[in-house]
């Protein structure tokens, strides 16, 4: 396990998931790539186009200066974590996907609260459909869950041949913290 894509979108929450993903990185010398996807953005006004372009930008250049600002608070607790960044614009869920899929990410260490309760329901969260669909496991870190060590694994399984490619993954990243693998049928 080599390379881990954090998403953030500035939150507690996805900072938290951030410096959780460095304490696992540092762990077993990993790469962290901190991602901020953002959304376009739509205006309906008489103003020139060229406007609308230089928001796009603006918005890319601030989310940029604050990775380039999170990585070095990071880099000072995690000395030994190699750090990088990118911003994309485009829909939450289909980016990072397409992203984990194109950079052959290991795994992605995600916040699992971001939206709100009424948000979830109707249209469900990007976390949940980034467990659905990713193409490599997902960990899902509460609001407040600090990163103390890997000492024991669930790992849930209907037992089709793709689940069990990921169980030898998984025992793999085990090994290297010494933790207990349990799995569920």
């Amino acid at each position: 396990m080599n390379l881990i894509l954090c998403p953030t979108d500035f939150s507690k929450n996805a900072t938290n998931a951030v410096r959780y993903a460095a304490a696992l990185a540092e762990g077993i010398s990993a790469r962290v790539i901190i991602i901020h996807i953002y959304d376009k953005p739509v205006m309906f006004s008489n103003a020139p186009l060229t406007r609308i372009a230089h928001a796009e930008e603006q918005i890319k250049a601030n989310a940029e200066a604050q990775m380039v600002k999170l990585v070095n608070q990071l880099k000072r607790k995690y000395k030994n974590v190699s750090f990088e960044t990118m911003a994309r614009d485009g829909f939450h869920a289909e980016t990072l996907l397409k992203v984990a899929q194109k950079l052959t990410v290991d795994l992605i260490v995600m916040g699992s609260t971001g939206t709100s309760k009424l948000e979830r329901l109707l249209i469900g969260s990007t976390t949940s459909r980034i467990i659905r669909d990713a193409p490599c496991p997902v960990l899902s870190i509460p609001k407040n869950a600090e990163f103390k060590g890997v000492n024991k694994i669930v790992f849930a399984t209907d037992l089709n041949e793709d689940n069990m490619s990921s169980a030898s993954m998984i025992s793999i990243f085990a090994k290297k913290f010494d933790a207990e693998i349990s799995f569920l049928f």
